[in-house]
C-alpha cells in the first residue's frame, strides 16, 4: 500500500485486506460502531491503535516514495476513526457465547462465528457435544428428566411457575430462533429465604455460566 495518499482511503482498504486474511476464523470485529477483538474464552477488546498497527503489519506491505516501510500508526488511527462509517468487510458482532446456540435457521453455532446473526461461539468447556442426527422424542424425554432432577427441591407454588423458571433456563439457547422482544422474568416470594437467588443462578448457568447474585 502506498501510504502517501487520503488515510482514510488506505484504511479501508487495509481493513479489508484484514477482513480477508482473518475469514473465514475470524478475530476482528466492528462492535458498537468500535473495532474489537475476541479471545478464545469470549472476552471483547477495544483494539488499541498499537495492536491494530501490528495487525496491519502482519497481512499488508506498505512502502512511501523512499521505499517499505512498516505500518504507519497513523494508517491505524485513521482505521479505528472511520470503522464505524465505512464497509470494509469487518463483521459485525451481535453477541458472544459461551454454549453452543441455536441460528435462526435452526442450526447449532458450536466453535465458531456466524455472519449472518453476528454471533461469536466461545464455548467455556472444550468438546462439547452437539447431536448431528434428529433426536427422538426420548431424548427430549430424558434431557427434561435430568432438568427437572435440578429444580425438584424448589418449592414452586404452581406448575405454572415451575413452567416459566424451564423457560428461562431454555431462553439463553433459543433466543436466536426469536425474532423479536422475549419476556422479561421475575422471581418472587410469600416468604423470604426459599432460595431464589440460588435459583436464578441455577437457571442460567448452563447458558451463560457463573452470574452474580447481586444487582449492578
Amino acid at each position: 500500500f502506498e501510504v502517501d495518499g487520503p488515510k482514510q482511503g488506505i484504511a479501508e482498504s487495509v481493513l479489508r485486506v484484514l477482513a480477508w486474511a482473518e475469514s473465514p476464523r475470524h478475530r476482528t470485529f466492528l462492535f458498537n460502531g468500535a473495532l474489537v477483538t475476541v479471545d478464545g474464552k469470549g472476552a471483547i477488546t477495544k483494539l488499541s491503535a498499537a495492536t491494530l498497527q501490528a495487525l496491519f503489519g502482519q497481512v499488508a506491505q506498505f512502502r512511501t516514495h523512499r521505499g517499505f516501510t512498516d505500518a504507519p500508526r497513523a494508517t491505524a488511527a485513521a482505521a479505528l476513526v472511520f470503522a464505524g462509517e465505512i464497509d470494509a468487510g469487518i463483521p459485525l458482532l451481535n453477541r458472544v457465547v459461551t454454549v453452543p446456540t441455536l441460528l435462526p435457521d435452526g442450526q447449532v453455532l458450536g466453535e465458531s462465528f456466524d455472519p449472518g446473526s453476528g454471533t461469536y461461539c466461545a464455548p467455556a468447556v472444550p468438546d462439547v457435544f452437539i447431536p448431528t442426527e434428529e433426536l427422538v422424542w426420548e431424548d427430549v424425554e430424558q434431557s427434561l428428566m435430568h432438568i427437572r432432577m435440578f429444580l425438584w427441591d424448589y418449592p414452586f407454588v404452581a406448575d405454572a411457575d415451575r413452567a416459566n423458571a424451564l423457560a428461562l433456563m431454555l431462553l439463553g439457547f433459543v433466543r436466536g430462533l426469536i425474532d423479536g422482544p422475549t419476556p422479561l422474568h421475575w422471581f418472587g416470594a410469600p416468604e423470604s429465604r426459599t432460595g431464589k437467588s440460588k435459583l436464578i443462578a441455577t437457571l442460567l448457568a448452563p447458558a451463560y455460566g457463573v452470574v452474580s447474585s447481586s444487582p449492578l
